[in-house]
């Protein structure tokens, strides 16, 4: 009768063991998934930004070109103005130095 006892203790303990072994590859199993779900996220939202960024990169370059030739024109401009009312012109002859807005003044 005590061998029977003990042998359904040990039975019971070896169940148990395999429950919280479970419960344990199931808990893991839920964290990995969650972590690897943010992860997941993150990446897809970042690749949507790149490819927002791609899709309005011309649209972007033709604002910051006619901004850059407005503010090529007015500081021309003021530049005339400064220099005892030396037409635009002068400057567009004297300044042409500058290589890298000579092609967005035109």
């Amino acid at each position: 009768m005590r061998a029977v006892k003990w042998v359904g203790i040990a039975l019971a303990a070896a169940f148990g063991a395999r429950i919280y072994y479970v419960r344990e590859m199931i808990a893991a199993l839920v964290i990995f998934s969650v972590f690897f779900g943010a992860l997941a996220a993150a990446v897809s939202v970042i690749w949507v930004i790149d490819w927002l960024i791609r899709r309005l990169m011309p649209w972007i370059e033709a604002r910051m070109a006619r901004s850059a030739r407005w503010a090529i024109a007015s500081l021309r401009k003021s530049f005339a103005e400064w220099d005892f009312g030396r037409p635009v012109e002068y400057f567009r002859e004297t300044r042409s130095d500058i290589q890298g807005f000579s092609r967005l003044s035109r």
